[in-house]
């Protein structure tokens, strides 16, 4: 299986890190060439120069960038017919979502989007 990272940022390492934990072939972009290829090869995956070249190689896509960004990024692999999880937020704004959301079911093409701080330890406490 392969999976590509959009952002090689703070979650983009984490899920780097851990598909590779997993056996997982990770595929890395980020507009800072240098980061991406750092994390790539740390994790012995694979650079890639653009989320496009993604298109013929993944099975899934882990978009780890900037809010603002995730609905141009995540309607170009949905319409390519890509499996994702986006991290939170979804996106900016609601129309987004919503096209987001319509173009998913229209495909039938599984999106999530990445909760990961619900279990964080910290917060697990806060909310005893």
């Amino acid at each position: 299986m392969r999976i590509g990272i959009v952002g090689a940022g703070t979650q983009g390492k984490k899920h780097a890190y851990k598909l590779n934990s997993l056996g997982i072939e990770v595929w890395v972009t980020d507009i800072e060439e240098k980061k991406a290829k750092t994390l790539s090869q740390e994790v012995g995956g694979k650079w890639v120069e653009s989320f496009e070249d993604f298109r013929k190689g993944v099975d899934g896509v882990i978009i780890a960038t900037p809010a603002t960004t995730h609905y141009t990024i995540a309607r170009f692999f949905l319409e390519n017919s890509i499996p994702l999880l986006i991290e939170k937020p979804l996106v900016v704004k609601r129309e987004e979502g919503e096209e987001i959301i319509k173009l998913a079911r229209k495909r039938a093409i599984p999106v999530l989007v990445g909760m990961v701080e619900r279990f964080h330890p910290g917060i697990k406490e806060l909310k005893k």
